[in-house]
């Protein structure tokens, strides 16, 4: 087979050397990923389970599939809150490959959102503030989380 004059295929070596070179290592990423979205999820589950015990939420644990370059496809847990009032609040996994973190969960209700931020480390981080507003990220907790979801549901 012919070069092709336009340098494609060399350009296409570039990237994969410099990928070989980075040195990031996507099985361990992934695994590291998932243990910490599983234990992040049934911390939620738990710090929500007294408001389950009174009857005023419900928890359904949902499977979800995301599909990432380098990581392939591979299943993780989200959350749906149910609440009076037909309130719902959505906490799903995004991804590992998100600008400024090593992964991002979203808590979703209709259009407001909070993000939880995976650090590098491992540690979860919670937006609290409005955007615009000087927001800032705090560890998650169960007080940081139940702060975020009442600013959602209301």
């Amino acid at each position: 087979m012919a070069e092709s004059k336009s340098g494609l295929l060399e350009a296409l070596r570039e990237l994969k050397e410099k990928e070989a070179k980075s040195g990031v290592d996507w099985d361990v990423r992934k695994k590291a990923w998932l243990v910490d979205v599983h234990r992040l999820i049934s911390s939620i589950e738990a710090w929500l389970k007294p408001g389950e015990d009174e009857k005023l939420l419900s928890v359904r644990r949902i499977p979800i599939t995301i599909s990432e370059q380098h990581l392939g496809s591979y299943d993780v847990p989200s959350l749906r809150v149910e609440m009076p009032g037909s309130r719902e609040v959505l906490i799903s996994p995004v991804g590992t490959l998100v600008i400024g973190a090593a992964g991002r969960v979203d808590m979703t209700s209709g259009p407001r959102l909070a993000m939880i931020l995976r650090a590098d480390d491992g540690k979860w981080n919670l937006r609290v503030g409005k955007s615009g507003t000087g927001a800032d990220f705090v560890a998650v907790s169960q007080e940081t989380f139940e702060e975020a979801l009442r600013e959602l549901i209301q």
